[in-house]
């Protein structure tokens, strides 16, 4: 599974974030308890479940959905830098219509904030499903180091002119999963 391999290389103190909605979150909280419940000093927990205010209306019926939700996740050495303040609602604007990159495409700003919160240091993120890379966008944006994992041809295209682009045109440094740059 690709969780198994993600707490693999993740270190003990990481973090992450997993965009869902009310009907998949327990599912995800299942996926990753399993994973590291054999032994409990390295067990990754679903810490807590965010709600994405989109500002705007998406689809649903007879209730139009304006949330999406957000599983924080955090491996058993974790420690929180984040202010005792910090609210479990973030509003940022998502137009229903009109995404430039990708259809589940993500506001650039809202993955910085979520990148800041997983990694307030320098760092690397990975991102194992990285669609047109808007992740990898923040990341850079942010001083972070990424590492973006894409099956689809033509998101991975899209993302590798993304993160060139936010990395002032300097081409995306390929490397291959089984050994050396390609």
């Amino acid at each position: 599974s690709v969780l198994a391999e993600v707490r693999r290389v993740v270190r003990p103190t990481g973090c992450g974030f997993i965009f869902c909605d009310w009907r998949t979150i327990a599912d995800i909280r299942e996926a990753i308890q399993p994973i590291s419940s054999r032994v409990r000093s390295e067990a990754w927990t679903v810490s807590q479940a965010l709600v994405w205010d989109r500002e705007s209306m998406g689809m649903g019926s007879p209730f139009r959905n304006c949330y999406e939700m957000i599983a924080f996740c955090k491996g058993p050495e974790w420690s929180s830098t984040l202010d005792k303040s910090t609210l479990t609602v973030i509003r940022h604007r998502w137009p229903y219509t009109g995404h430039e990159f990708h259809g589940a495409e993500k506001p650039v700003d809202l993955c910085r904030q979520l990148v800041r919160w997983a990694l307030p240091e320098r760092g690397t993120i990975l991102d194992p499903f990285m669609g047109s890379g808007t992740v990898g966008v923040a990341a850079i944006a942010e001083g972070r180091d990424y590492i973006g994992i894409e099956m689809e041809e033509d998101a991975y295209a899209t993302a590798e002119r993304r993160i060139q682009h936010a990395e002032g045109g300097a081409p995306a440094r390929k490397v291959s999963l089984f050994g050396g740059a390609t």
